[in-house]
Parts: structure tokens; sequence; C-alpha cells
């Protein structure tokens, strides 16, 4: 970086006390203090890419116009008034069409972990009645939908109020360790139907990927007579894992 303008790039899979935004600044301020680099928000030389993984990190370098860029093969043109709340609402989308599950009038959801509201959102839309959890707030435009109820608390809270089930639907995509998410996810069984389906994503913490699936699936596995995998287009640095047909 000698004299050149450069610009910090963070993505970030894992628990951090701290954001993409603070890794970025204090690169940022490091290499401006250590090298002749400026950097520049705009139309950089260079970018610094920094890639975390829980507690590894990477860090490379290259010029701005060699830089490659993953591109999503579907179509990111939205109607007036149809722009997803976030990339969150799209994997659901898609998820719920791999895996064949119809969601429409009449299905009950579970949503864990639903702040900001994007899978809310989505199931709210497809129809189904949805009970969004959740300790932090919903966006105002999803806690207005009718169809949804935010309870703002933790998962575990609902255990001793299983009036609220049951539920055709139980959908997590909580940013927590694999098996910590399957394990919240597990003693609110019985709050869903025999015949009623889970939908979760596998957080990758790690490079470790198959064994993180495998993790989430030890502990959810056993209790349902089907499950499937898929990496979809929306979320392709972590795993969508389905169950079916639960053990009662």
């Amino acid at each position: 970086l000698s004299g050149d303008t450069f610009r910090v790039e963070c993505k970030r899979r894992g628990e951090h006390a701290f954001g993409s935004r603070d890794v970025q600044r204090a690169v940022g301020l490091r290499l401006e203090g250590e090298t002749p680099g400026v950097f520049d928000f705009g139309a950089p030389a260079y970018l610094v890419h920094v890639e975390i993984f829980q507690d590894w990190a990477w860090i490379g370098c290259c010029a701005a116009g060699e830089a490659v860029h993953k591109s999503i093969t579907r179509m990111r043109i939205h109607a007036p008034g149809e722009r997803p709340l976030n990339r969150a609402e799209k994997k659901l989308r898609e998820a719920l069409a791999a895996f064949g599950l119809a969601v429409g009038p009449g299905t009950r959801a579970l949503d864990l972990g639903a702040a900001p509201g994007g899978w809310t959102k989505a199931l709210a839309e497809a129809g189904a009645e949805v009970l969004a959890v959740d300790p932090a707030e919903l966006t105002p435009e999803v806690a207005a939908l009718p169809a949804v109820t935010h309870f703002r608390g933790h998962a575990e809270e609902l255990l001793s109020q299983p009036d609220r089930g049951p539920f055709d639907l139980l959908t997590s995509d909580m940013n927590r360790d694999p098996a910590e998410s399957a394990s919240a996810m597990l003693p609110l069984l019985p709050l869903l139907k025999p015949d009623g389906s889970v939908v979760m994503t596998v957080k990758f913490m790690t490079l470790r990927r198959r064994q993180h699936v495998e993790e989430a699936l030890s502990v959810l596995g056993p209790r349902f007579q089907e499950h499937r995998e898929r990496r979809l287009p929306h979320n392709a640095r972590e795993t969508t894992i389905c169950l079916t047909r639960r053990i009662v």
C-alpha cells in the first residue's frame, strides 16, 4: 500500500463482542498508521479482505479491479413495496420451496430468534399465523403485521406456556453455535404437531462445516424420522436442514 488508497471489508461468522465495522475501522486505522496507504470508502485502489470464523481470522489484499465477487443466480429486481426486509427473508422463502413445505392460511409457525423479523415476515406473508420469539424488537413493519404475535423473551420461557401450541412449523435462524441452537429447540418439540416440520440454519462457526451439521443433527435427528439438507443461493455460507415426521 505504497501511498495508494484502500478499503477494508470484513465478513464474520460466529459470536463476538465486536461487529464487522469495528474490525474494518481497527484494521483501517492500523494500516494507515503503519503504511503510506490512505483509507478510502469510495473507489480505492486496493481491497483488504478480513474473513473471521469465530476465533480464526484470515486477511488478504488485492487490487480492487482483481477482486472476484460471486454473483447470486437469482434475480433481485423487486416491484415497488416488495423489497425483502433483509437477506434472511429470501433464505426462508428458498428453504420452503426447496423442501416442499406448504405454508398458508391455517399454518401456525413458531419462529425462534426472530428479530429483526425476516423469517417472521416471510411466514406471515405466506399466510401463516406466527409467534415470533426474541427478546429484541421486531422492525415496526413486521410487528404491525396482523398475523404476527411477538413474544418478548427467550425460547425456554415458552416451556411454562404449553397452551401457545400446537404449531405446524418450528423455525430458527439464530446466530449461535449449531449444537446450542438445536438444544434450544429441543424442549419446544412437544409444541410441534406430530406431522409438523423444523427448519433450521446451521451456522458455520469454524471451517469444520460437516461437523457443525452433524452436531445439530445429533441433537434433533433422533426425534424425527426424516431429515434433509440443502445449501441455498442466499445462504451459501450456511446449511439449511429440515426435519419432518416427529417421533412422538
